[in-house]
């Protein structure tokens, strides 16, 4: 063998070595952050147990994740009953980046800040009109960043991340990607861009409903699920998706979109799911029954709020409707129950407000006709499911790019 080729395959074998060296570290820096953080306040020998990563390979990796403050040293525990010196206690330091999670909707976005660990610490929505062009909506949430910022005294580099969560199918490839309709002009003007060169940090935008199932599995009811189906009903329809513990979204981000879900009846109609279940559409059929029957029932049932009266009042023709629905439900929840291997099903959306006849519709079906029954729980975190959805997938994130830079 020559020497040129001795030298090539030395060099070689050092790269992969330096590599493979390289990634073990990140690996293990990223192991006992996440074990930091879940725990919030260990110790060294604590974490070499519980990892079964040598102490001195704790020691080691520890020493970058405290020089960037991500970790801080936090005194001392108690000796151990066998004796030896006091272990000094580390804890994950959860104001050391802050977070903007936004949340787009028609008429009122929610801007809300807090830290890596999701305490909020403001929170604010604010009205806007239907015919808002792209430019008055860009500046609207510029203005409502900075006054996110200022509440706290912080500057822009005291951010992780800014995530934005919005209806829509949002892919990396952003030619890909598009919004619901009336959500248009919020991303006529490249929302991402605009705000990223504004504030000078990273900026995600994810879907809605992905966000709120991703929040359910990280602070809510699919806490204890490996694999979960979150479904949010109501204005509209949509489905996340937790396998093996971690967010689904598909190669195009557009996993969950159950809102086009047809079976051979809905082909001869011409129409999907969403367009049967829809706020919508209950609210008409219910207007049709009672018009058609020369109702009792006095109600105005023409929007949200009208309807959970009628609901709470025993309007038969609310709930036969609704049984309906939840009848659909079943059937879709089912049939993704069984394809995936489902563990826990989580209602949200609008639609929770009539949990019970859901729920007791979706058990009915589900226990009849899936392998293994799943729970089939309510959203425990309503309305701010997407916002700590967009909180822990922006630390995830982070901790990504922190291991990746150090």
């Amino acid at each position: 063998m020559s020497e040129d080729r001795k030298n090539q395959e030395n060099v070689s074998g050092s790269v992969n070595r330096s590599i493979g060296n390289a990634t073990l570290r990140s690996i293990n820096q990223r192991v006992i952050l996440d074990a930091i953080f879940e725990k919030n306040i260990t110790s060294r020998t604590e974490l070499s147990r519980e990892l079964m990563i040598s102490k001195p390979a704790i020691a080691d990796n520890l020493d970058d994740l405290l020089s960037v403050g991500i970790v801080q040293e936090c005194g001392e525990g108690e000796v151990a009953k066998s004796g030896g010196r006091k272990p000094r206690l580390i804890r994950f330091n959860k104001n050391h980046k802050n977070i903007i999670a936004i949340e787009l909707n028609f008429k009122d976005p929610i801007f809300v800040l807090g830290n890596l660990k999701g305490d909020i610490f403001n929170e604010f929505s604010v009205k806007i009109t239907e015919n808002a062009n792209a430019e008055v909506r860009m500046r609207l949430i510029k203005n409502a960043i900075y006054i996110l910022l200022n509440s706290k005294d912080l500057n822009t580099e005291s951010l992780a991340c800014i995530a934005i969560s919005s209806p829509g199918v949002f892919p990396d490839k952003k030619e890909l990607s598009f919004a619901n309709p009336q959500f248009k002009e919020w991303f006529d003007l490249d929302l991402p861009r605009l705000i990223s060169e504004e504030f000078n940090v990273n900026v995600l935008v994810k879907n809605d409903v992905n966000m709120a199932a991703f929040g359910e599995s990280r602070y809510g009811a699919g806490k204890n699920s490996q694999n979960m189906l979150y479904v949010s009903c109501g204005i509209g329809l949509g489905a996340g998706l937790i396998l093996n513990s971690k967010l689904y979204e598909g190669r195009f981000n557009s996993a969950g979109e159950i809102f086009n879900h047809i079976d051979p009846g809905k082909l001869s109609i011409g129409t999907n799911l969403e367009k049967i279940i829809y706020l919508d559409t209950l609210i008409k059929k219910a207007q049709d029954s009672m018009k058609r029957k020369s109702s009792s029932y006095g109600e105005d049932v023409s929007d949200f709020h009208s309807v959970v009266k009628a609901y709470k009042d025993s309007n038969p023709y609310i709930l036969k409707h609704l049984e309906d629905i939840g009848v659909e439900l079943g059937c879709t929840v089912s049939n993704t129950v069984n394809l995936l291997s489902i563990d826990t099903v989580i209602l949200g959306g609008e639609y929770v407000a009539f949990q019970e006849i859901f729920i007791e519709q979706i058990r009915k079906i589900v226990n009849k006709h899936c392998l293994f029954t799943p729970a089939i729980l309510p959203s425990e975190l309503g309305h701010y499911a997407g916002i700590m959805g967009l909180f822990a997938i922006s630390r995830e994130k982070y901790f990504d790019s922190l291991i990746n830079s150090i």
